[in-house]
């Protein structure tokens, strides 16, 4: 990339978001060299780099398709940023800026980079204006509340976390630094109450758990410090090697990359390229759901329900022992209306689980479908309500007793869903539908 000096709409001062630079003074942008990796000495990291080469692959090519897309180039600037190549990152985003000095993404990422380069002053002014620009700056206020944390202004960094958490209340990241901040302040059961609540959100959370050990601690109350201390001693959480958490890691944030990738070739309404993007990153990290799942919606959205399926079908024979896979397979067979291999995948999540009732309330409904034996269709049913006698169960049995002319028996089952779920209008709907009893 042509290195340049930094413009004003990259200074961080007041009014630099609204300043338009000259675009015929603008230098052209030049896809600058990948930072140089040493030779992987390990099967993991050998992967990862395999995935980081491929990262970078996808993002150039995009960058080159949209020409001076300010999102494509955070894009790539996020991915040179990550392989410890800052400077390049910090060009690639001023010149994000000198397409559009409004575009909150491309200050948000200014700001980190120079996080990382110890400069908090400077990234404060960087978040303030990513606020301004940015249509969901939950982010922007994240990061904003973590340098008025780590400056000591806990009050304005709470009040940053609690903008997040109106419109993202579960994030637990920004819980946890919630909890911190009023730790801080001495605000212990205020602290302890967020921690709780990050940690019912995810149970294996480390920071929420460290968070209430010391709040614990810190109230003096060393009982239950005790118990978050054992939980963060306990053995089994060592039991998964360095090398395995970062693949995995290494393998997500793949899947961003190529999700982020391909959504801005949406945007572009170029859908051959998106797809594209999703099949080449599903070819690098075959276990990412999140591509799996995005390249399928993507398939259905173009009508084309065989290629989707293929997905699906290709996942569960990676993972003839997930249930999930073979439940997702037989969820969209039902929706296209494959019948014969939506039965067949839930036989194999029935074998996997014979306790799964989900699987007997689907098979009840595909059994109804095909119009097979009335009665199976009921018995199938039943185990569904003895497995789980919640009020979607009963109302597949209703209808299964519905279709077998058991107008009464259906009657009972129609209202005890309606028990169980007083205001669900489908079932309501249903039982005016049945003839009223002799």
């Amino acid at each position: 990339m042509q290195r340049r000096s930094v413009s004003n709409n990259a200074s961080g001062e007041s009014g630099s978001t609204t300043e338009v630079s000259n675009r015929a003074a603008r230098p052209s942008f030049v896809i600058p060299d990948r930072p140089a990796q040493p030779t992987p000495d390990s099967k993991a990291a050998s992967d990862f780099s395999e995935l980081r080469a491929e990262s970078f692959a996808i993002v150039e090519v995009v960058v080159q398709r949209l020409k001076d897309s300010p999102g494509a180039l955070c894009l790539l600037g996020k991915l040179h940023l990550r392989s410890g190549n800052t400077e390049v990152a910090k060009q690639i985003w001023e010149h994000a800026l000198a397409v559009n000095p409004n575009f909150g993404e491309a200050w948000l990422d200014l700001g980190n980079a120079l996080l990382l380069l110890g400069d908090q002053e400077k990234a404060e002014l960087y978040f303030r204006n990513a606020i301004k620009c940015s249509k969901d700056p939950s982010e922007a206020h994240f990061a904003f509340g973590k340098v008025l944390l780590d400056q000591g202004k806990l009050q304005e960094a709470i009040e940053q976390f609690q903008l997040l958490l109106k419109r993202t209340p579960t994030k637990i990241a920004a819980i946890c630094k919630l909890g911190a901040a009023n730790q801080q302040l001495g605000r212990f059961s205020e602290a302890i109450e967020e921690y709780s609540k990050a940690l019912q959100l995810d149970k294996d959370s480390w920071e929420a758990i460290l968070g209430l050990q010391t709040a614990y601690r810190s109230a003096g109350d060393n009982a239950n410090a005790k118990i978050y201390a054992e939980q963060l001693s306990d053995p089994a959480r060592s039991l998964r090697g360095k090398a395995d958490i970062d693949t995995e890691r290494s393998q997500e944030y793949f899947a961003f990359i190529c999700q982020s990738a391909a959504n801005l070739l949406l945007e572009a309404n170029d859908l051959t390229s998106a797809t594209a993007v999703l099949q080449r990153g599903l070819e690098s990290a075959p276990d990412s759901d999140p591509l799996r799942r995005q390249l399928v919606n993507l398939y259905t959205s173009q009508g084309q329900q065989e290629s989707a399926m293929l997905v699906l079908q290709r996942r569960c024979e990676r993972s003839p022992g997930s249930i999930e896979a073979w439940m997702n397979l037989a969820v969209y067979s039902m929706k296209v209306r494959k019948l014969e291999i939506a039965e067949e995948s839930l036989r194999k999540a029935m074998a996997l689980d014979p306790k799964l009732s989900d699987s007997f309330a689907l098979l009840a409904q595909v059994q109804m479908t095909r119009n097979q034996d009335r009665a199976l269709a009921v018995e199938t049913a039943k185990k569904a309500v003895a497995l789980a006698p919640i009020a979607s169960h009963h109302f597949i049995l209703g209808t299964a007793l519905y279709h077998a002319q058991d107008l009464e028996s259906a009657r009972k089952e129609v209202i005890e869903a309606l028990r169980l779920e007083p205001n669900n209008q489908e079932f309501r709907d249903a039982l005016a539908r049945l003839p009223a009893p002799r």
